[in-house]
């Protein structure tokens, strides 16, 4: 039987790159990873490869519909269809509603929800054909909870967490599981140039290996068995 294919986008660091790595370490699979920059895929990979498992790099802009299309059929033609899918990528602003521009929102919809919306539908009809699959969508806290001055972000993961709860309904007659991850503040380069020290980030963030080791725990279930939507927070609360 051939590896499983685990696809994952924002690959190249932060949450993405531990991600693969839980992958990569877990054991036996293939990892195509997804993200702009072709120099933190490359960083990403080596990680991977290191650890044991196969992966290669398809630089992408995941906002792009036409950019999505060429690179859902260079991981088709290169690897097969994918076993699981994990839309990660994103983009993060802090902004009130009323300095957010129409060009901020919509950059950090189309880094969030557009591309969870296009790079799904590059890879769920195979899985429904094939009556399984996986897809996991990396939302957030925000898709519930309010945060001021995260209007655009907010609109963006509230719409992540309705598409992937409309998505779950339609794809699990045809045995594709759709898991919604809703992290809250973790460790990753968007603290960077943040007001909390190094010691509160380290204190009051969740390390990005722990939302990875809950990805992959949650896709190792069987395929008979869904975790609909997992919520994940620091102990000490939101930020």
């Amino acid at each position: 039987m051939e590896e499983p294919l685990i696809v994952i986008t924002g690959g190249g660091r932060g949450i993405g790159a531990a991600i693969a790595k839980a992958f990569a370490q877990n054991g036996v699979c293939r990892l195509a990873l997804v993200a702009r920059s072709e120099d933190q895929l490359v960083a990403t990979k080596e990680a991977c490869e290191a650890l044991g498992a196969d992966a290669k790099v398809y630089p992408c802009d995941v906002g792009d519909a036409t950019a999505v299309k060429g690179m859902a059929r260079e991981i088709e033609d290169d690897l097969g269809a994918p076993d699981c899918l994990i839309n990660n990528a994103g983009f993060f602003l802090g902004k009130s509603f009323l300095e957010t521009t129409t060009e901020d929102f919509d950059t950090v919809v189309a880094a969030n929800l557009r591309s969870c919306f296009l790079v799904s539908k590059a890879f769920a009809s195979d899985m429904v054909r094939r009556k399984n699959g996986t897809v996991i969508n990396i939302c957030s806290v925000a898709s519930r909870d309010i945060f001021p001055g995260m209007s655009a972000y907010s609109a963006a993961k509230y719409g992540m967490l309705g598409l992937s709860r409309v998505m779950r309904e339609e794809l699990l007659p045809h045995n594709v599981r759709v898991i919604a991850v809703m992290p809250g503040a973790t460790l990753t380069n968007a603290w960077d140039g943040s007001e909390l020290s190094e010691d509160d980030k380290q204190e009051k963030l969740m390390p990005a290996d722990d939302v990875a080791r809950a990805v992959l725990d949650a896709w190792k279930l069987p395929q008979q068995t869904v975790v609909d939507e997992l919520w994940l927070r620091p102990i000490t609360g939101h930020i």
